[in-house]
């Protein structure tokens, strides 16, 4: 249960009437210190305080006054159960919504929440997918190939080849059941007076030679399947439509946790009493 203002204020001038004198004659008259907040001076004099009491005091005043802070140094110093004085906090370090704490050679990472941790790791994971998709496991990779790029990348590269062409140059009978076979409307097959097929027209090559690309294009990675076998399929593809960023990072997130790709420590993630989470990276 959260402590009425006057409980708090009477409980900072318990504790700051239990310093020594020095401390003392900084702080305001006792009457004055229970209708008004400590100075910020006696707030760090209560942090630095080899006393457990006054840490307790000094992180309820910084609770009240939401001073962020303080509440993150007093919050970590409860849960990594040492004294404030042994935490080193930084301010927008590593991330910019986040707190470095520093305890000797340790070091965590404060959130306010789960929500900016998982918004954190779906941005780290995002630029390590534009840096370095190489790093990332390529059946996953393939999931998210951009799929209408891809799909005009091998409608461009069959528009650009001459196999129709080539059919209705030099096999004309397997140009006319390419035809048959993609149902060409535009492609209806003449014969001369002996019956025997005639060569196609340029408009008939060409509505055969769309309609081709567009049926390879329906199933794109059987196109660099066929070019370059399966194992390096999947990289060609990407490089040729890219890869759908965004919906790859959530992917990568929802399915492995947060924790996965930012707790390179030990993969797991820690609430304080506040609901501040925070995790160790090293």
């Amino acid at each position: 249960m959260a402590k009425s203002k006057r409980q708090l204020n009477r409980e900072i001038a318990e504790v700051l009437q239990r310093k020594p004198s020095k401390v003392v004659a900084s702080a305001r008259p006792k009457s004055r210190v229970a209708h008004s907040t400590i100075s910020r001076q006696q707030l760090n004099e209560l942090i630095a305080s080899d006393d457990p009491a006054s840490w307790s005091v000094a992180r309820d005043h910084a609770l009240e006054r939401n001073l962020k802070d303080k509440i993150v140094l007093l919050d970590m110093a409860r849960a990594l159960d040492t004294a404030p004085a042994d935490l080193k906090v930084t301010k927008g370090r590593p991330y910019s919504k986040s707190y470095q704490v520093e305890l000797g050679n340790q070091e965590y990472v404060v959130v306010p929440d789960d929500d900016t941790a998982y918004k954190i790791a779906i941005a780290s994971v995002t630029d390590d997918l534009k840096d370095d998709p190489s790093m990332f496991d390529q059946e996953f990779i393939g999931r998210h190939i951009d799929q209408k790029k891809l799909k005009k990348a091998v409608y461009a590269a069959h528009m650009d080849d001459d196999y129709v062409a080539e059919l209705a140059r030099h096999q004309v009978d397997d140009f006319w059941d390419l035809a048959r076979r993609l149902d060409v409307d535009k492609a209806v097959p003449d014969t001369d007076e002996e019956g025997a097929l005639m060569e196609p027209t340029r408009k008939q090559i060409a509505a055969v030679e769309e309609a081709y690309a567009e049926d390879r294009a329906k199933a794109p990675m059987e196109y660099f399947t066929d070019i370059y076998g399966h194992e390096e399929a999947l990289k060609r593809a990407a490089e040729a439509a890219g890869i759908d960023v965004k919906a790859a990072a959530e992917d990568a997130v929802d399915t492995d946790g947060w924790q996965h790709f930012l707790a390179s420590y030990d993969g797991n993630s820690h609430d304080t009493e506040t609901g501040l989470v925070y995790w160790r990276v090293n």
